[in-house]
């Protein structure tokens, strides 16, 4: 499934490349491997390219921060729920759910902590609500400084609608 525009539902920042403008939007220039829909459900996202100004996507952070909910990407970090448990837990792990309904995108569907009611201020793994966001709907940090550390976004959930009509 091929998408016109940026969307962090169906794309996985792989390479950025920095837009002189700093203000310049967010376009996908190239593509690495093309998501995949199971239904309503995103199955896997697409490995793009994108070019960006630094208002949106700091390419540093965007392309070497901690990617969540993955096993192994060959260039940065990850961290999912199976790490450090032994050989069979990948296989016991739940998937991360995300669904497309209608105009609705729907992030990490079982997550019980919905974003939407999030408090103004820092929260367990110190995150500003923007912060833990952008984490949840990117996989990874792309404009905020990564803590290197294992965060626990696992359990945060939210869900976007648009004015786009289907």
């Amino acid at each position: 499934m091929r998408e016109a525009g940026f969307s962090p539902f169906f794309h996985e920042i792989v390479k950025v490349e920095q837009h002189p403008d700093a203000d310049a939007p967010v376009v996908v220039s190239g593509e690495y491997w093309p998501s995949l829909m199971l239904g309503n459900m995103m199955f896997s996202r697409a490995g793009v390219i994108v070019t960006s100004g630094r208002e949106h996507i700091h390419k540093e952070t965007a392309e070497t921060s901690t990617m969540y909910w993955t096993f192994r990407r060959k260039t940065r970090p990850c961290y999912d729920l199976s790490v450090g448990w032994g050989s069979n837990s990948q296989w016991r792990t739940s998937f991360r759910r995300d669904y497309r309904i209608g105009r609705s995108f729907y992030f990490n569907v079982d997550g019980s902590n919905d974003l939407s009611l999030a408090s103004p201020g820092k929260d367990r793994d110190d995150l500003t609500p923007q912060e833990r966001l952008e984490l949840l709907l990117h996989r990874c940090f792309i404009r905020g400084a990564d803590p290197h550390e294992a965060l626990f976004p696992f359990d945060d959930a939210y869900r976007i609608t648009t004015l786009e009509t289907d």
